[in-house]
Protein backbone atom coordinates (compact mmCIF):
# COMPACT_ATOMS: atom_id res chain seq x y z
CA UNK A 1 0.00 0.00 0.00
CA UNK A 2 1.20 2.97 -1.02
CA UNK A 3 1.47 6.08 1.42
CA UNK A 4 -0.24 9.69 1.33
CA UNK A 5 2.01 12.71 1.17
CA UNK A 6 1.05 15.02 3.40
CA UNK A 7 -0.76 17.97 2.67
CA UNK A 8 -1.75 16.23 -0.89
CA UNK A 9 -5.27 17.03 -1.34
CA UNK A 10 -4.31 20.50 -0.31
CA UNK A 11 -2.23 21.22 -2.44
CA UNK A 12 -4.88 20.04 -4.90
CA UNK A 13 -7.59 21.73 -3.64
CA UNK A 14 -5.01 25.21 -4.08
CA UNK A 15 -4.38 24.13 -7.21
CA UNK A 16 -7.96 24.13 -8.33
CA UNK A 17 -8.80 27.58 -6.62
CA UNK A 18 -7.83 29.75 -9.86
CA UNK A 19 -9.89 27.78 -12.36
CA UNK A 20 -13.25 27.41 -9.69
CA UNK A 21 -12.65 31.06 -8.49
CA UNK A 22 -12.77 31.97 -12.30
CA UNK A 23 -15.98 29.99 -13.33
CA UNK A 24 -18.02 31.27 -10.21
CA UNK A 25 -16.56 35.20 -11.30
CA UNK A 26 -18.33 34.35 -15.07
CA UNK A 27 -21.09 33.04 -13.81
CA UNK A 28 -21.80 36.08 -11.54
CA UNK A 29 -20.69 38.11 -14.25
CA UNK A 30 -23.32 36.41 -16.81
CA UNK A 31 -25.92 36.40 -14.10
CA UNK A 32 -25.83 40.11 -13.65
CA UNK A 33 -25.64 40.45 -17.78
CA UNK A 34 -28.87 38.81 -18.17
CA UNK A 35 -30.43 40.40 -14.98
CA UNK A 36 -29.56 43.97 -16.30
CA UNK A 37 -30.74 42.38 -19.80
CA UNK A 38 -34.62 41.63 -18.28
CA UNK A 39 -34.22 45.39 -16.57
CA UNK A 40 -34.02 47.26 -19.77
CA UNK A 41 -36.07 45.54 -21.74
CA UNK A 42 -38.88 46.36 -19.07
CA UNK A 43 -38.14 49.13 -18.16
CA UNK A 44 -36.33 50.61 -21.17
CA UNK A 45 -36.04 54.89 -20.13
CA UNK A 46 -33.52 53.89 -17.58
CA UNK A 47 -31.50 52.48 -19.67
CA UNK A 48 -28.38 54.60 -20.38
CA UNK A 49 -28.42 56.59 -24.53
CA UNK A 50 -25.49 56.10 -26.42
CA UNK A 51 -22.81 58.13 -27.29
CA UNK A 52 -24.24 60.50 -30.13
CA UNK A 53 -22.77 59.78 -33.36
CA UNK A 54 -22.18 63.40 -34.02
CA UNK A 55 -21.72 66.67 -32.55
CA UNK A 56 -21.82 70.13 -33.20
CA UNK A 57 -23.82 73.54 -33.26
CA UNK A 58 -25.14 76.11 -35.63
CA UNK A 59 -26.06 79.40 -34.87
CA UNK A 60 -28.33 81.67 -37.76
CA UNK A 61 -30.48 84.26 -38.45
CA UNK A 62 -29.18 87.00 -36.16
CA UNK A 63 -31.48 89.71 -36.08
CA UNK A 64 -31.12 93.18 -33.62
CA UNK A 65 -32.99 95.88 -32.52
CA UNK A 66 -32.09 98.52 -29.71
CA UNK A 67 -34.79 98.78 -26.64
CA UNK A 68 -34.17 99.44 -23.35
CA UNK A 69 -34.21 96.74 -20.09
CA UNK A 70 -37.82 96.80 -19.39
CA UNK A 71 -38.91 96.25 -23.54
CA UNK A 72 -36.25 93.52 -23.37
CA UNK A 73 -38.29 92.30 -19.60
CA UNK A 74 -41.62 92.79 -21.64
CA UNK A 75 -40.86 90.85 -24.83
CA UNK A 76 -39.80 87.61 -22.93
CA UNK A 77 -42.82 87.69 -20.27
CA UNK A 78 -40.83 88.67 -17.11
CA UNK A 79 -41.32 90.54 -14.28
CA UNK A 80 -40.36 94.02 -14.06
CA UNK A 81 -40.76 94.30 -9.98
CA UNK A 82 -37.14 93.05 -8.76
CA UNK A 83 -35.61 96.39 -10.93
CA UNK A 84 -35.55 100.26 -10.38
CA UNK A 85 -36.15 102.79 -13.06
CA UNK A 86 -32.99 103.75 -14.02
CA UNK A 87 -32.25 99.92 -14.40
CA UNK A 88 -35.66 99.94 -16.70
CA UNK A 89 -34.63 102.52 -18.86
CA UNK A 90 -31.15 101.38 -19.59
CA UNK A 91 -30.75 100.86 -23.40
CA UNK A 92 -29.05 98.32 -25.18
CA UNK A 93 -29.66 95.83 -28.41
CA UNK A 94 -31.70 92.38 -28.22
CA UNK A 95 -29.97 90.12 -30.08
CA UNK A 96 -32.01 87.05 -31.20
CA UNK A 97 -30.73 83.77 -33.19
CA UNK A 98 -31.73 80.73 -34.31
CA UNK A 99 -29.57 77.66 -32.82
CA UNK A 100 -29.57 74.03 -33.98
CA UNK A 101 -27.52 71.77 -31.86
CA UNK A 102 -27.13 67.96 -32.51
CA UNK A 103 -25.62 65.46 -29.69
CA UNK A 104 -25.44 67.89 -26.47
CA UNK A 105 -29.10 66.28 -25.09
CA UNK A 106 -28.87 67.55 -21.39
CA UNK A 107 -25.56 69.11 -21.18
CA UNK A 108 -25.37 73.19 -20.21
CA UNK A 109 -23.38 74.74 -23.19
CA UNK A 110 -22.14 78.54 -21.98
CA UNK A 111 -23.14 81.21 -24.49
CA UNK A 112 -20.51 83.90 -24.75
CA UNK A 113 -21.45 87.60 -26.06
CA UNK A 114 -18.98 90.42 -27.05
CA UNK A 115 -19.71 93.52 -28.03
CA UNK A 116 -17.33 95.07 -30.45
CA UNK A 117 -16.08 98.49 -31.70
CA UNK A 118 -16.49 97.48 -35.52
CA UNK A 119 -14.03 100.28 -36.04
CA UNK A 120 -11.18 99.50 -33.43
CA UNK A 121 -12.00 95.86 -32.78
CA UNK A 122 -11.59 96.14 -29.14
CA UNK A 123 -14.31 94.81 -26.66
CA UNK A 124 -16.42 97.08 -25.38
CA UNK A 125 -18.34 94.61 -22.97
CA UNK A 126 -18.90 90.86 -22.76
CA UNK A 127 -20.76 88.41 -20.87
CA UNK A 128 -20.87 84.41 -20.46
CA UNK A 129 -24.09 84.23 -18.39
CA UNK A 130 -25.89 82.40 -20.86
CA UNK A 131 -26.22 79.08 -20.82
CA UNK A 132 -28.47 76.93 -23.91
CA UNK A 133 -29.25 73.38 -22.32
CA UNK A 134 -30.92 71.25 -25.58
CA UNK A 135 -33.56 68.35 -24.68
CA UNK A 136 -33.30 66.50 -27.47
CA UNK A 137 -30.11 64.91 -29.30
CA UNK A 138 -31.16 66.58 -31.97
CA UNK A 139 -32.65 70.52 -30.15
CA UNK A 140 -33.57 73.54 -32.06
CA UNK A 141 -35.26 76.99 -31.37
CA UNK A 142 -34.83 80.64 -30.56
CA UNK A 143 -32.89 82.34 -28.18
CA UNK A 144 -32.69 86.21 -26.80
CA UNK A 145 -29.67 87.75 -25.59
CA UNK A 146 -29.65 91.38 -24.18
CA UNK A 147 -26.74 93.42 -24.98
CA UNK A 148 -26.67 96.66 -22.52
CA UNK A 149 -24.97 99.60 -24.05
CA UNK A 150 -22.12 101.37 -21.93
CA UNK A 151 -21.09 104.14 -24.29
CA UNK A 152 -21.84 107.92 -24.44
CA UNK A 153 -21.50 108.45 -27.94
CA UNK A 154 -22.63 106.59 -31.11
CA UNK A 155 -20.83 103.97 -32.88
CA UNK A 156 -20.40 101.24 -35.42
CA UNK A 157 -20.51 98.17 -33.21
CA UNK A 158 -21.32 94.59 -33.51
CA UNK A 159 -22.31 91.45 -31.56
CA UNK A 160 -19.77 88.17 -31.61
CA UNK A 161 -22.14 85.14 -30.05
CA UNK A 162 -19.97 82.09 -29.39
CA UNK A 163 -21.88 78.75 -28.02
CA UNK A 164 -19.24 76.62 -26.11
CA UNK A 165 -19.51 73.19 -25.49
CA UNK A 166 -20.49 71.31 -22.25
CA UNK A 167 -16.68 71.34 -21.27
CA UNK A 168 -17.03 75.16 -21.95
CA UNK A 169 -12.93 74.74 -23.08
CA UNK A 170 -13.77 75.21 -26.90
CA UNK A 171 -16.63 77.15 -28.98
CA UNK A 172 -18.99 74.68 -31.28
CA UNK A 173 -20.07 77.52 -32.80
CA UNK A 174 -19.79 81.04 -33.66
CA UNK A 175 -21.68 84.39 -35.46
CA UNK A 176 -21.49 87.80 -35.60
CA UNK A 177 -23.99 90.23 -36.58
CA UNK A 178 -23.63 92.85 -39.58
CA UNK A 179 -21.79 95.60 -38.31
CA UNK A 180 -24.58 98.66 -36.67
CA UNK A 181 -24.44 102.02 -35.58
CA UNK A 182 -25.34 101.81 -31.41
CA UNK A 183 -26.76 104.90 -30.53
CA UNK A 184 -25.82 106.54 -27.53
CA UNK A 185 -26.66 105.11 -24.17
CA UNK A 186 -29.25 107.54 -22.53
CA UNK A 187 -28.65 109.25 -19.21
CA UNK A 188 -29.27 106.26 -16.18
Amino acid sequence: MAEREPGGSRDKVLRSLPVRLARWTSGVVGFVATLLGVVFVLFPAIKPEEPPPTKGAKLSNLRHTELSYGQYLDRLGWDRAPYDAPALRRRGILVEFDFAIEGYKDKALPLRWQLIDARRGGQLAKSRDNEIIPEAPKDGGTFPVWVPLRHRRPQRVYVQLQLYGDTGEAPIARKETPPFRAPKERGT
